[in-house]
């Protein structure tokens, strides 16, 4: 491919990238709201609140990784180093979208691998984002913090945070 020559992504304006991480956002703030109310229950995965968690935060991680595609900066190595985020974030959804249906949970060397692809992949593409310019510095950095926010801070302020980390990246889609 020339480098003049434009794919679907090149052409997607900023609101549509924006539209991705917001519905993101939106899916993780209704995430905390879920926590909150259902606090006793949502670490369990196989029933009631934690199963309608756990969906939730499966459909946001696929909207994050529509939106990470959509964030996708121009040049063949750039693209490909942003591939490995771009895929773990979507299996994390997948995975947690399978726990919803079956109620199992995926074998944990499985989910650590998926895990840690997922946490270097995102701060690659967090970085590759703010040194190709498809996004200013600091949402490159809320991107490279979501999956620490995720697991270091408690519930439901994991969420609230996540939820304002795709907020940010929403508003630099819209000055992209």
């Amino acid at each position: 491919m020339s480098a003049t020559t434009t794919t679907a992504v090149d052409r997607v304006s900023g609101h549509g990238r924006s539209l991705a991480a917001y519905g993101t956002a939106l899916l993780i703030a209704v995430d905390a709201v879920v926590s909150t109310v259902g606090s006793e229950t949502i670490s369990d995965h196989s029933s009631g609140a934690g199963r309608l968690s756990e969906a939730l935060v499966g459909i946001a991680f696929l909207t994050a990784a529509v939106a990470l595609v959509l964030f996708l900066p121009r040049g063949v190595p750039a693209r490909v180093t942003s591939l490995p985020g771009i895929a773990a974030t979507a299996l994390t959804g997948v995975a947690m979208l399978s726990v919803t249906v079956t109620g199992e949970e995926w074998p944990e060397p499985i989910v650590t691998v998926l895990v840690l692809v997922n946490l270097v992949g995102l701060v690659a593409q967090g970085v590759i984002g703010w040194r190709t310019r498809v996004w200013p510095w600091w949402a490159g950095l809320l991107v490279s913090l979501f999956l620490p926010a995720m697991f270091f801070l408690p519930n439901p302020v994991n969420s609230v945070v996540m939820a304002l980390i795709w907020a940010g990246v929403g508003l630099a889609g819209r000055r992209s």
